[in-house]
């Protein structure tokens, strides 16, 4: 939660206005052929390409790759026949292409509504933004098997200097945080009990020693998030 005493005075943009222009845009989500064509060629490639017995040089090659054909499909998945696998492919090509569409539109609202509102971000939200980039961070340099003392020094640069370079970054992901958050108050927008509940209980499985009301309040905040974005997506 927002510390009431560091919360600054904001103005909001019209951001059902600016929700609305964003969600009129359409997109094109037609399948060429080539689209399909390239897919299979690409999946079939891959299929030999991890036989240690092929060489790159003939892994290149199409007249080495497996037959386009229903036994091949069969053995990817739960095809029934080369229609099948198609038609399956195509859905799932639209799929993808809507949810990149959907990122993309999200964060241009997000990045309107950051530009319109005026407002001074407290420096402690930007250092409490700046603390938690870093702890994610050095979870995935330890995830690669390093240390993130190790990593400063293969690149040459200290804590201070990366936290410097992020400093910008930190400032507006603070000011989306109190943008969607008095959206939310303005809104009556919350998460239910259960919904909140159910999500600690799922992240405990996964981080057993995380302190209780620290994990409350990044579920609360998390859910709260998700509601307002739903909420500017359903504008028309």
């Amino acid at each position: 939660k927002i510390k009431t005493a560091v919360y600054p005075s904001v103005t909001l943009p019209d951001y059902k206005d600016i929700a609305k222009k964003e969600n009129a845009k359409t997109e094109d989500f037609e399948i060429k052929e080539k689209e399909i064509e390239d897919t299979i060629k690409h999946i079939r490639k891959s299929r030999i390409a991890h036989d240690k017995k092929v060489t790159k040089e003939d892994a290149e090659k199409e007249e080495n790759w497996p037959a386009y054909d229903d036994a091949f499909v069969q053995k990817l998945g739960a095809f029934t026949d080369v229609a099948d696998f198609e038609k399956k492919l195509k859905e799932n090509i639209v799929a993808e292409k809507k949810r990149v569409a959907g990122e993309k539109k999200r964060a241009s609202i997000l990045e309107q509504l950051a530009t319109s509102a005026q407002f001074e971000v407290p420096e402690i939200l930007v250092r409490s933004e700046l603390n938690k980039m870093l702890a994610q961070f050095e979870g995935d340099v330890n995830r690669m098997g390093a240390t993130l003392p190790q990593y400063l020094e293969h690149i040459k640069k200290s804590k201070d200097d990366m936290l410097t370079e992020w400093k910008k970054d930190a400032e507006k992901r603070a000011k989306l945080e109190i943008i969607l958050h008095e959206i939310a108050t303005k809104e009556k927008l919350a998460p239910i009990e259960e919904d909140i509940l159910n999500e600690i209980n799922h992240l405990k499985e996964h981080h057993k020693d995380a302190d209780p009301e620290r994990l409350r309040i990044y579920v609360e905040s998390m859910l709260e998030k998700d509601q307002v974005m739903k909420f500017l997506e359903e504008q028309k």
